[in-house]
């Protein structure tokens, strides 16, 4: 009779568990090519949630490889292929790593920082664009909430943060909401009010463009007499100059 361990009863449950399992993770993945950093992310995530997800169809460390690089597509996907071929026993986290060096995912952060250095909300550029444009880069520098909290509230435009600069926030969250709620009153006042901001655009209109100077024509009879009287008392006085 056949002895029975624990190894060989736990191995026997998994390919049992294997056999009858079906798939319930999403295995609609974008391949990865390694071009643009910023793919890998998203791609990592939905390779971890299908690993996790459908476990018994991936036992051992050289399913979830193949599975990963089933999951690329050239240039990335030779490379890696050429590499684990080499290297022969690959783990599922040493070849992330190698892809992550690959992709020069690890300059991320410094690439990030050095984008924070300079950024600021663009004229015309809602305060949600510009979250939605700042908050990658913190996420890939590693911004502490404290610091991302000083330089949201010096990087907007001057007409949002003015009023909020004495106030104290402890997470990003709540000096957006706040923000949101100034800009989106600040629209209704635009609207309620669109006089007072064409005033000034007439005044300077004005000064660029000086009223012409009308000479005003005799309507009546009386007042071309007049005018006539005034140009013949006129010409014998320019004459007598002339001939002096």
């Amino acid at each position: 009779m056949r002895e029975h361990t624990a190894e060989t009863i736990v191995t026997t449950a998994t390919d049992h568990l294997a056999i009858n399992w079906r798939p319930r993770g999403i295995d609609k993945i974008d391949p990865l090519d390694g071009r643009n950093v910023d793919d890998y992310g998203p791609w990592r995530y939905s390779i971890d949630e299908k690993l996790e997800t459908d476990a018994p169809l991936y036992p051992t460390e050289r399913a979830k490889v193949r599975y990963a690089i089933a999951k690329m597509k050239n240039p990335i996907h030779e490379a890696m292929q050429t590499w684990v071929a080499d290297t022969r026993h690959v783990t599922f986290d040493e070849l992330m790593d190698e892809v992550e060096h690959f992709m020069g995912f690890h300059l991320q952060g410094r690439r990030a920082k050095k984008e924070l250095q300079i950024i600021s909300q663009n004229q015309g550029e809602g305060i949600d664009e510009f979250y939605h444009r700042i908050r990658p880069l913190w996420q890939k520098a590693k911004t502490p909430e404290s610091d991302r909290v000083d330089q949201f509230l010096t990087t907007m435009t001057p007409g949002l943060s003015t009023s909020l600069l004495s106030k104290s926030y402890d997470r990003v969250r709540d000096l957006l909401d706040e923000v949101r709620v100034i800009e989106d009153r600040k629209k209704d006042v635009s609207h309620r009010h669109p006089r007072q901001q064409r005033g000034p655009a007439l005044r300077e209109s004005g000064r660029d463009n000086p009223p012409s100077t009308v000479v005003a024509k005799p309507s009546t009879t009386r007042e071309r007499a007049l005018l006539q009287t005034t140009n013949s008392a006129r010409l014998p006085q320019s004459l007598g100059r002339n001939m002096a």
